[in-house]
C-alpha cells in the first residue's frame, strides 16, 4: 500500500501531464474541430506547428548554447547531438496537442468579424450526415459534416448554392459555421 502511496507522490507531475494530455486528444480537441470546417482546421494545424516549431528552436538553441560550455572532449559533440535529437523529438510529440488546444482555444477567444462565403452543394445524405461542398472563390473541394450536425434544414439540394456565415477568430481563422 505504502509503495503504491509512494509512487504516486513520486510521479504525480508525470501522471497529471498523461492525464492532461488524454483529456486534450480525446476530449478538448474533437470538441474544437467540430467548430470548424477542413480547411480552416488545417489552417489552425499550421499555425500551431509553426508556434510548437519556432518555441522548440528557441530551447534547443538555448539547450545547444548550455551544453557547449560543458563540452571537454570533441567526442561528447556526438552525444550532444543525440541527445538534443531525443530531446528536439520528445519535444515535438509530447507538446504538438498542447500547442493544437491552445491555438484553437486562442483562436476561439475573441471574436472579431462576421464573414460570408458562397459554396455549391455536390453532394448531400442526410442518413450518414454526409455533406460535400465546393468553394466557389478557391475551387476546392470541402467536406462539411460539421454543417449538417448545427442545422436540420432539409430544403438544401445538390448543386444549390449556399452560404455560410463564419465568425472571424483571434488568429483570423474562420470558425462557428451556420448556414445562412
Amino acid at each position: 500500500m505504502y509503495k503504491a502511496i509512494d509512487f504516486f507522490k513520486k510521479y504525480r507531475l508525470n501522471i497529471l501531464f498523461v492525464l492532461v494530455l488524454g483529456v486534450l486528444l480525446l476530449y478538448y480537441i474533437p470538441s474544437a474541430e467540430s467548430h470548424y470546417l477542413q480547411p480552416d482546421i488545417d489552417i489552425i494545424k499550421e499555425k500551431s506547428r509553426t508556434i510548437l516549431f519556432v518555441t522548440g528552436g528557441i530551447l534547443l538553441l538555448a539547450l545547444f548554447i548550455s551544453w557547449l560550455y560543458n563540452i571537454k572532449k570533441f567526442s561528447d559533440i556526438f552525444y550532444m547531438i543525440i541527445g538534443a535529437a531525443v530531446a528536439a523529438l520528445s519535444f515535438f510529440l509530447l507538446f504538438s496537442s498542447i500547442f493544437l488546444s491552445l491555438t484553437f482555444f486562442l483562436n476561439g477567444l475573441a471574436k472579431k468579424q462576421k464573414v460570408e462565403k458562397k459554396y455549391s452543394v455536390i453532394s448531400i445524405d442526410w442518413d450518414n450526415k454526409n455533406l460535400v461542398l465546393s468553394d466557389l472563390a478557391l475551387n476546392k473541394i470541402i467536406w462539411a459534416n460539421e454543417l449538417l450536425g448545427a442545422t436540420n434544414r432539409k430544403d438544401i439540394r445538390v448543386s444549390d448554392t449556399i452560404v455560410v456565415i463564419f465568425t472571424k477568430g483571434l488568429l483570423n481563422v474562420n470558425n462557428d459555421p451556420i448556414i445562412k
